[in-house]
């Protein structure tokens, strides 16, 4: 039994019709980051122009959210210039940037596994 040219198709149809929402969803995401990078960045400058009221902590916060939202836009560039693929070292790189701003909470969560 032979399957219709048109049940052939449906694979490669539906592979292309999902790579264009998950293209169109890392492009809206990745206009999010940069907002999101634009307002940290902002942050940032007005906290290094107005010492006087300003937290060494909040700094160092501000900046580890700045490298991380810079990190997931390298990570969207990167799944573009890779052939729409994520290499996972990058998820790796994230995972740890995204640990640093809380490490009583990384040491709780070993605890548990």
């Amino acid at each position: 039994m032979e399957e219709s040219p048109e049940l052939e198709k449906l694979p490669r149809i539906i592979t292309g019709v999902l790579k264009i929402v998950l293209c169109t969803a890392l492009i809206a995401l990745a206009i999010v980051l940069i907002i999101a990078l634009g307002k940290i960045t902002y942050t940032l400058a007005m906290m290094v122009l107005n010492t006087s009221t300003v937290m060494p902590y909040d700094v160092a916060e501000q900046a580890v959210m700045f490298f991380l939202y810079f990190g997931f836009i390298g990570l969207i560039v990167q799944y573009f210039k890779s052939g729409y693929h994520f290499p996972l070292r990058y998820f790796i790189y994230a995972g740890i940037t995204a640990m640093m701003p809380h490490p009583e909470q990384v040491f709780l969560s070993l605890i548990h596994i």
